[in-house]
């Protein structure tokens, strides 16, 4: 029997799946209007807490009063066209923005799933230079374990 992994608590996987990326404008909005901020050294992140409930329609897992993936955690990543005007560099930074978030993320879902909330982030780079790999971890981690400590 195959092992996607989509479930399966005790070998997480380091994907990021179309579930976990948020897409929607209601969903964005809601974050951007009620959301928590904060921020690290190349960073700026908004994020909010909501209560999951047990009112799913049949599509998708999407849930009644809001739209919800079957995710624990949505996250969206952005790069603002205003200090990047070149889509190439726009899209490094992104690329790395998402690894060092698929590499530091199960402490952040985890505790979402045994609490029971959904969590919504959106990670927003900041600076007006390219960073590497390593900054970027860094900032992305110190993040997601100011979101962990708040939870």
């Amino acid at each position: 029997m195959p092992c996607n992994g989509l479930n399966n608590r005790e070998n997480p996987r380091n994907g990021l799946s179309k579930g976990e990326i948020m897409r929607t404008a209601s969903a964005i909005d809601t974050l951007f209007a009620r959301g928590r901020r904060s921020s690290a050294a190349l960073l700026r992140c908004v994020w909010r807490v909501s209560a999951v409930t047990s009112t799913e329609t049949e599509a998708e897992g999407q849930m009644v009063e809001g739209v919800r993936s079957e995710a624990d955690v949505c996250v969206l990543f952005s790069v603002p066209k205003k200090f990047f005007k070149r889509a190439n560099k726009r899209n490094l930074l992104r690329r790395r923005m998402k690894e060092s978030y698929r590499q530091s993320k199960h402490a952040l879902v985890e505790l979402a799933h045994t609490k029971g909330v959904h969590v919504d982030v959106a990670l927003i780079y900041t600076s007006k230079e390219i960073s590497d790999y390593n900054t970027i971890n860094d900032a992305v981690g110190r993040i997601l374990e100011q979101i962990c400590e708040r939870l």
